[in-house]
């Protein structure tokens, strides 16, 4: 506590604010003079560090790495490795699979709205009638996608493996809270309508089909 004093004294001497929203090792929020701490000793606030990040690095850096479904599908189907360097981003690890972001116009065919990790399933424009890509829509969701996409994110920014496990379920909650909840498609998947895409997938040499964390899921109104 005295140092906290101390530091708070030393801050508003130089004309700065604190405050303390845990982890992040005390950097100055862009355009402010506030410093921000996102990671303490005993816990890590997951909720205030996605909402630090959500709209000026997240949804930044998923729009402009993304990439039409269609053709990271044909990319991948020609030649997977090269696609993954192209388009795609792992960690360093050789094994760890490729995290891609993704665009396109789609058409939901199918939806299954009874499982609590409800999904519709989408035809990519062009349209030909067959589903291109899975889209998660909750309330759950699976997988570590998003996370795993950030190359400004590192397991090594964190104290162990259940903070980075946080940072991955407050992000999907991110998803369902602004993305997918405000469209209301827990009735019918909004089975026959349009939406702009813009997600996180996961490669999976098991799967013909991607599927999406959704970042965007604009309705397309004609």
């Amino acid at each position: 506590m005295r140092l906290f004093i101390v530091l708070a004294g030393l801050l508003a001497f130089l004309g700065l604010s604190a405050t303390i929203v845990k982890n992040e090792p005390a950097a100055a929020r862009a355009g402010t003079n506030e410093i921000q701490v996102f990671f303490s000793a005993d816990q890590f606030d997951a909720e205030g560090y996605v909402e630090s990040i959500w709209e000026n690095r997240v949804l930044p850096h998923v729009k402009d790495r993304a990439v039409d479904i269609l053709e990271l599908g044909e990319a991948i189907q020609k030649d997977g490795r090269a696609a993954g360097e192209k388009y795609g981003y792992r960690a360093v690890a050789e094994h760890n699979p490729y995290n891609y972001a993704v665009k396109g116009r789609i058409k939901v065919l199918a939806a299954n709205v009874k499982s609590r990790n409800g999904r519709i399933e989408a035809d990519a424009y062009p349209y030909d009638g067959a589903a291109d890509v899975i889209v998660q829509i909750g309330p759950i969701f699976k997988g570590t996608s998003l996370r795993d996409l950030l190359d400004f994110v590192s397991f090594d920014d964190f104290k162990n493996q259940v903070e980075f496990a946080k940072l991955a379920n407050q992000l999907n909650l991110r998803v369902r809270d602004s993305v997918t909840v405000p469209l209301g498609l827990a009735v019918d998947g909004g089975v026959g309508r349009e939406f702009h895409l813009v997600g996180a997938v996961t490669e999976d040499p098991r799967e013909t089909r991607f599927t999406a964390i959704p970042v965007v899921l604009d309705p397309i109104s004609e």
